[in-house]
């Protein structure tokens, strides 16, 4: 079978679905993925077919810009939502719509994949007919964040059969979810299966030599705020912080960050643009990150404890979830200070019962069906 793949351009939803794609292509179907120019070079890199469709990343980030700051300023609850509508329905959804429509009418795909964030894929499917499939990248959107963008959407169902469904079609066929069933069970009312995730990181490549070096004699401490929340960060209260206690650190502030941007390093603090996330799980013995889906999932998977210091978008519900499992420790904007932040650290690393915990969460998580078990279940949808 054809099967169409899409997705927004960010790594931290791109990389969740790679593992799936590379299955079905390994099972002998034809994958071909559409998305951002910029998220586009990460799939081919992976060895997958891409289409450029709809918003790079970065235009997508300079046409939010002016908005960026007055959502960022907003109650915490209220982030999300601000941040969803913006970027994914109105911004994303009307160019991305127009560039899937003209994919599927020149590929003639069988099935749709996408992501929970690419809102123009489900009624692009209905429209030519096809079954959707959607992968998650974390938590299930909760339903009143689907409500709230369900009128920013209307202009992408202009001309089907039915109107704006209350979960915006993310569940008419198939949903596969990635968290273990103790932090957030399937529903049984919806065509939902669980996957394990890969932890994939989009990179091959070996460790660095000089990762070797940290993590021997004292705890190496892993910080990433990911690639779209580096430039809104507190890095420089997380440096502060850690600088003071008897901890190896590696901060990592993406590929458009700048490791020379802060300045006057302590000796123990090392940042660099990227590194294998998974190299780096293997050495560290803690996470501390924004709460995102990908480093929420990848350290669960390496059993690693956590800070969490939510920004924005899904932090807050990520963040929730490490704390009220006692997987970690959560520090919302308001305490994310240079004190607070040497405090979580050090608690994390001292009490035992959140390594045990991290250790229970990533047998369960080992237990999952794989990627390559799902194949069946997407070609049963075409049969």
């Amino acid at each position: 079978m054809r099967v169409l793949v899409t997705s927004t351009p960010g790594i931290g939803h791109i990389n969740p679905m790679l593992p799936l794609a590379l299955a079905l292509r390994d099972a002998g179907h034809d994958v071909i993925w559409a998305t951002g120019a910029d998220g586009a070079r990460h799939v081919r890199r992976a060895g997958i077919t891409t289409r450029d469709c709809g918003l790079s990343l970065a235009d997508r980030t300079a046409a939010a810009a002016d908005r960026m700051p007055a959502m960022l300023a907003l109650p915490p609850a209220d982030r999300q939502p601000a941040m969803f509508a913006t970027l994914f329905a109105e911004l994303a959804g009307p160019p991305m719509h127009r560039g899937l429509t003209e994919l599927v009418a020149a590929l003639r795909p069988d099935l749709v994949v996408h992501d929970p964030n690419e809102l123009a894929a489900v009624p692009v499917a209905i429209a030519a007919g096809l079954p959707n499939v959607t992968v998650g990248f974390g938590r299930f959107h909760p339903a009143p964040l689907l409500a709230t963008v369900a009128h920013h959407v209307r202009p992408l169902w202009a001309g089907l059969d039915r109107a704006v469904p209350e979960d915006l079609g993310l569940y008419d066929h198939l949903y596969l979810h990635p968290l273990p069933a103790s932090l957030q069970p399937v529903p049984v009312d919806r065509p939902v299966i669980a996957v394990r995730p890969t932890g994939h990181d989009g990179s091959h490549t070996p460790a660095p030599p000089w990762l070797d070096e940290l993590g021997t004699g004292r705890p190496l401490v892993y910080v990433t705020f990911g690639t779209e929340f580096a430039s809104v960060a507190p890095l420089g209260a997380v440096v502060a912080a850690l600088g003071g206690l008897d901890v190896d650190v590696l901060v990592t502030v993406g590929s458009g960050g700048d490791p020379d941007g802060l300045p006057r390093l302590p000796p123990n603090v090392r940042v660099e643009r990227f590194v294998p996330q998974r190299r780096v799980l293997d050495r560290a013995s803690m996470m501390l990150s924004h709460g995102g889906s990908g480093a929420m999932i990848g350290a669960l998977i390496a059993g690693r404890s956590h800070v969490a210091t939510p920004l924005a978008a899904d932090q807050f519900g990520n963040a929730e979830i490490i704390a009220a499992n006692g997987l970690g420790v959560m520090l919302a904007p308001h305490e994310q200070t240079a004190d607070a932040i040497a405090n979580a650290v050090d608690r994390v690393l001292t009490d035992p019962t959140f390594v045990l915990r991290c250790r229970d969460l990533a047998a369960e998580i080992e237990m999952m069906p794989p990627p390559e078990e799902a194949v069946a279940h997407l070609e049963s949808l075409i049969a």
